[in-house]
């Protein structure tokens, strides 16, 4: 297969997604890590030419949202929409889906949870969520694959779908998945998409306060 190089410039590296440091040659890569509050996400302060961050940080093709049809791989992941709303409880339940298409004549290797999920906050690209690597999924030439986000809800998986359930804030966000070709090159295709949300989980809210009330200890005036 010909690869062709989809970035011309990229900024600073998600280093640590990778989770630690390869080399091109090496045959083992570590699968993001989940953030958390003690492990905060990763950021990339500089995105590229076409605004699209560094997903996986090693990865050696990238496709890029809104990159120029003659500099797309055949491989290409893409939105159901561009803007995903979420404005009552009622609508809390809803998915947004991605879809990959494999248009190439070569298998690509993946999986269900080797995704990633990032917002761009002013300071840069954070990783918001991202599952483990999975080398489990072949999308064969002229398949495709779906995976369903929501913001809550129950996971349900079918043959050629996968459901993915994570929380974040209103802004402009990047789903990537990445996955292998058979010539070894590691891609990782990117889809981008507007995140507002009114709904917010008061259960969370009354915990988090309440969190930070025993956090200061008693009033004592």
């Amino acid at each position: 297969m010909r690869r062709r190089q989809v970035l011309a410039a990229v900024g600073a590296a998600l280093g640590a997604l990778a989770g630690c440091p390869t080399t091109r040659d090496s045959a083992v890569r570590t699968a993001a890590p989940v953030p958390t509050a003690d492990r905060p996400a990763v950021s990339a302060t500089t995105p590229d030419r076409h605004r699209c961050p560094r997903l996986p940080a090693d990865a050696d093709e990238y496709v890029c949202p809104d990159a120029p049809e003659g500099e797309r791989p055949d491989v290409r992941l893409t939105a159901s929409v561009d803007l995903f709303r979420v404005d009552t409880l009622r609508e809390v339940g809803k998915r947004l889906s991605f879809t990959l298409q494999n248009r190439s004549a070569v298998p690509f290797e993946t999986g269900r949870d080797w995704w990633t999920l990032a917002r761009r906050d002013p300071d840069g690209w954070h990783v918001v969520a991202a599952g483990a690597r999975d080398r489990s999924l072949t999308v064969s030439p002229g398949e495709q694959f779906v995976w369903r986000v929501g913001l809550n809800g129950t996971r349900e998986t079918a043959a050629r779908e996968h459901d993915v359930v994570v929380d974040s804030t209103n802004g402009r966000h990047v789903f990537a998945v990445a996955g292998y070709h058979e010539d070894g090159s590691l891609v990782a295709p990117l889809a981008a998409f507007e995140l507002r949300r009114r709904w917010t989980d008061r259960r969370k809210e009354r915990l988090s306060r309440s969190s930070r009330r025993r956090r200061r200890g008693p009033r004592t005036d």
